[in-house]
């Protein structure tokens, strides 16, 4: 196994409907097969998500299929799959995405010859019900950088399927994602940035990004546990400050913590409109494990909002 070039690492989750079309998107890249390996983590699925992949497995045998003994979410399964990897760089891609036709012999061939640290790539964007394709270019600079001046320069998008890097540069500097949360891409990808000694963008289309249909966004625009890991992630990134030094740097980590917490108060706003009915439905739903103490708790250090929160909108949900 020591011969293994690249991970792509899946975390899967109820994805039986999906999951064979990601796999056929890379068996078809003209890679060889001693060469890369797929790592498909399981996150207690409740459909036959499992039984689809050990079915693909019979003919691909570079296809490994992990399940963790309890849900620990996006996060959590990515963390599995790196520390099972053996390949010198990783790719993650999400079940219910795909991989552009070619697009990963491309970026093979490319990393063989550049040994960069991380590669970022473009993506398209489309919703399950539009086939037509959105491309989106995130950066602006394509010469090779440190990650540091990569933030500087073009920014660092969240999604961590942007990025094609060493799994040494996650390992060694112990740069896992935080599990069993949602929203841990955020600070996760300005973390990995930081270290990386070579960083560059190449314009090429490799990750077909499928977006959530409204009904699936709605519900976790209505989740408690959304606010919280929203806010909680804001905090993550505002704990980065203590890793970036330069005023530009400080300057854009600030900007983005500054975002993802909006965005959780936000996603409290769609809460608070909800109808009396709608927010009795998602209080007693107290199987989403978050109680709002844990939010008065986190905000507390935040006295402005602290107040604007316990006057004003916890009584909505007394």
């Amino acid at each position: 196994m020591n011969n293994i070039f690249l991970s792509i690492v899946i975390p899967v989750y109820n994805a039986a409907s999906t999951i064979s079309r990601c796999l056929d998107s890379i068996w078809c890249q003209g890679l060889e097969e001693a060469e890369y390996e797929v790592i498909c983590v399981n996150d207690c699925s409740k459909d036959n998500t499992i039984q689809g992949i050990s079915e693909i497995r019979k003919t691909h045998h570079n296809l490994r299929l992990f399940s963790n003994t309890e849900n620990i979410r996006a996060g959590g399964s990515r963390n599995r799959g790196v520390r099972e990897a053996y390949g010198e760089y990783i790719l993650f891609i999400d079940a219910d995405d795909y991989f552009h036709p070619g697009a990963l012999k491309v970026v093979c061939d490319y990393q063989k010859r550049c040994g960069l640290d991380i590669l970022m790539c473009d993506f398209a964007r489309h919703t399950i019900m539009n086939e037509n394709d959105i491309l989106v270019h995130n950066f602006k600079s394509q010469e090779v950088m440190t990650g540091r001046k990569f933030l500087i320069v073009n920014s660092l998008p969240y999604a961590p399927w942007k990025y094609v890097f060493k799994r040494s540069l996650m390992t060694d500097n112990n740069v896992f994602f935080t599990e069993r949360v949602s929203c841990e891409d955020v600070d996760w990808s300005h973390k990995i940035a930081f270290f990386a000694a070579t960083m560059q963008y190449l314009p090429i289309l490799l990750t077909h990004y499928i977006l959530n249909d409204s009904s699936q966004t709605s519900v976790e625009y209505r989740n408690p546990n959304t606010v919280f890991h929203r806010l909680q992630a804001g905090k993550r990134v505002t704990d980065l400050l203590q890793l970036y030094e330069s005023e530009a740097e400080r300057k854009q980590i600030l900007a983005v913590a500054k975002a993802t917490l909006k965005n959780g108060l936000i996603f409290l706003n769609c809460l608070i409109i909800s109808p009396r009915k709608k927010r009795d439905a998602i209080k007693d739903n107290v199987s989403c494990d978050i109680q709002w103490g844990r939010v008065m708790n986190f905000i507390r250090d935040y006295p402005l909002l602290y107040s604007w929160f316990s006057t004003i909108i916890s009584p909505f949900f007394r």
